[in-house]
């Protein structure tokens, strides 16, 4: 079982990853890409150190990004160097934001301190800037077009 403090606004952004992994839908499947109109989406992530696993969500609304519903695909990446990458294929075109974070010591949640601020570093798609809280998911967008597409994730605390 996951265990997610929600004492803060920080401490949510795992809330949908979790939900994504406990009810064992996480994958990284799917086919397509531009010829048949669908996109890929790949995900440079880039790390502080190596060790334990990012988890990633993705999410194709507002709604399901804040919470409110699930992500549409998921990944657990092992983290072996301080960069790896996961590749999300067959998408339909349009908007999507990504949530991850980095979890060091391989325990499923998103480890905060007393007041709720995450101890583990995270991060969100398309270089949003975390204040007070998860950006908001126009902040965190990303047009997805057919064919190929990538994103850079630099995990932070």
């Amino acid at each position: 079982m996951f265990k997610l403090s929600n004492r803060s606004g920080l401490a949510r952004v795992s809330a949908p990853i979790l939900a994504l992994f406990a009810a064992g839908c996480a994958h990284n499947a799917g086919d397509g890409e531009g010829a048949n109109g669908l996109a890929t989406l790949e995900l440079t992530m880039v790390m502080t150190e190596p060790g334990g696993a990012v988890m990633v969500a993705l999410f194709d609304s507002a709604d399901a990004y804040g919470g409110n519903g699930a992500p549409v695909r998921g990944a657990r990446v092992a983290v072996k160097s301080t960069s790896e990458t996961a590749v999300f294929k067959g998408l339909p075109p349009g908007q999507y934001a990504v949530r991850a974070y980095h979890d060091l010591n391989g325990d499923g949640t998103l480890n905060t301190n007393p007041l709720g601020a995450p101890l583990e570093p995270f991060a969100f798609s398309n270089s949003a800037i975390v204040q007070y809280g998860p950006p908001a998911f126009d902040d965190a967008a990303l047009d997805l077009e057919p064919g190929n597409n990538e994103d850079t994730l630099r995990f932070g605390r």
